[in-house]
């Protein structure tokens, strides 16, 4: 399980840095039309394996200063994949004695 949640975050802060890039563009090669800004790097969390995961985000701002929210990371905080893995599993029968089974 724990190979599933590294490699899962792997995948998880590749697909972030994708976006990054797409909007700010590569890190350290100067474009004067780039239409956003890094803006540093804060604690956050995303669903992953039924529960929350603590990430590190990167921050993006446009160039006159409004915070830009990285679709992918908002995709993955989505309480509604909390909810769905719980229903799943009591679905299928999972009891709470029995939940460390489930993970």
């Amino acid at each position: 399980m724990a190979l599933a949640v590294q490699t899962g975050l792997r995948v998880i802060q590749a697909m972030m840095q994708e976006e990054v890039d797409t909007l700010v563009g590569p890190k350290g090669k100067h474009n004067p039309e780039r239409k956003a800004v890094l803006h540093g790097k804060e604690k956050g969390f995303v669903i992953l394996g039924g529960r929350k995961v603590a990430v590190e985000k990167v921050r993006v701002r446009s160039v006159d200063g409004r915070e830009i929210p990285l679709e992918t990371y908002q995709a993955l905080q989505d309480p509604e994949l909390l909810t769905q893995a719980a229903l799943e599993r009591m679905i299928h029968g999972l009891s709470t004695r029995n939940y460390a089974y489930g993970l």
